[in-house]
């Protein structure tokens, strides 16, 4: 019996059979429904340390950011983001019509304004298809159980839920990687 990592080095199904799934994906998904469980079961307060329990700042790292490129240079509020980040939010700024009477510098006032949302929700879609598309070819020839399982994990782990919770954008980064490993 191989392991995953064996299976998709060499890219072909023999001796690489649902024992081995199983073996490896039953724990982890265990795992982490154990962990959602136990995070329901304590109201929220233990997931604190990995995600922002506070509802009214869900997904303010691309709207606050978004609302620092509007004006024009987003280090001179402070911001440490790396500069491709930049040249991502700028593309999708010029997505977000203006003149509409909302305040542009404003994270929170562009988070209520759908045109400003809609080119981030798109920029996840598209993320979460590549993901998607580069999963099932790392493991193409495998058992359809084994991909879903596999995809199921990647798009479900704590930095992709954390990733998605706060309007991070570094889901490119993570989808690039693995169309990397995809095509390799």
């Amino acid at each position: 019996m191989k392991g995953i990592s064996e299976c998709v080095r060499r890219k072909s199904p023999a001796g690489c059979g649902i024992e081995t799934a199983i073996y490896y994906l039953v724990p982890l998904i265990s795992i982490t429904l154990g962990s959602l469980v136990c995070f329901w079961l304590d109201y929220g307060n233990n997931p604190s340390a990995y995600f922002i329990t506070d509802w009214t700042n869900t997904g303010m790292d691309y709207f606050n950011m978004l609302a620092a490129v509007s004006q024009g240079d987003p280090y001179a509020n402070y911001a440490n983001w790396p500069p491709m980040c930049f040249l991502i939010l700028r593309f999708l700024f010029h997505f977000v019509p203006r003149g509409e009477g909302v305040d542009l510098s404003n994270g929170f006032a562009m988070r209520d304004y759908m045109p400003a949302a809609l080119p981030y929700l798109v920029y996840v879609v598209a993320c979460l298809l590549v993901i998607g598309f580069a999963t099932m070819r790392l493991l193409r020839g495998s058992k359809p159980i084994v991909q879903c399982s596999m995809l199921a994990a990647t798009i479900l782990c704590g930095p992709m839920l954390f990733a998605l919770e706060r309007g991070n954008i570094i889901l490119i980064s993570f989808a690039s990687l693995l169309v990397y490993l995809a095509l390799y």
